[in-house]
């Protein structure tokens, strides 16, 4: 009896461990979740999407994209999109022409990001961040 339990737990272990190392290597074994916001200018003529997917076994993998351009799926192009990676969130305000984010850390500036809207990337220490979430004027993402 003690040998079955034992290649029961033997079992287990190696599956589990292989689920992980599939999840790992190939982005996980479910469909993603995408998610779009679209900022529309004061004036009607401009659009910033805001996007992001997440994925793995867990949904514990995530991308956000700010970008000028609406996208069929997820696509990011890093010439021309604000590309955020990992789990951590970010804070944003729409302000007139301006769309000001609210990071830990910030990313590169696109070379080829167009749009009559600034992006300014502000970037926040934990307690600033944490008492601007809970403030009604800032959107998580």
């Amino acid at each position: 009896m003690k040998k079955i339990l034992i290649v029961l737990a033997t079992i287990l272990f190696a599956l589990g461990a292989l689920i992980f190392i599939v999840d790992s290597l190939f982005g996980g074994l479910e469909k993603p979740i995408y998610q779009q916001i679209t900022l529309v200018s004061d004036n009607g003529t401009s659009k910033i999407y805001i996007k992001s997917e997440h994925w793995g076994f867990t949904g514990d993998k995530q991308k956000s994209v700010i970008s000028n351009w609406p996208s069929v799926g997820f696509i990011a192009d890093s010439t021309k999109d604000f590309i955020f990676d990992g789990l951590e969130p970010f804070l944003y305000q729409a302000k007139n022409d301006t769309l000001f984010l609210y990071i830990r850390k910030k990313v590169n500036v696109p070379l080829k990001f167009k749009s009559n809207r600034q992006v300014v990337q502000v970037e926040v220490e934990n307690p600033e961040f944490m008492q601007k979430i809970v403030d009604p004027d800032f959107k998580k993402m």
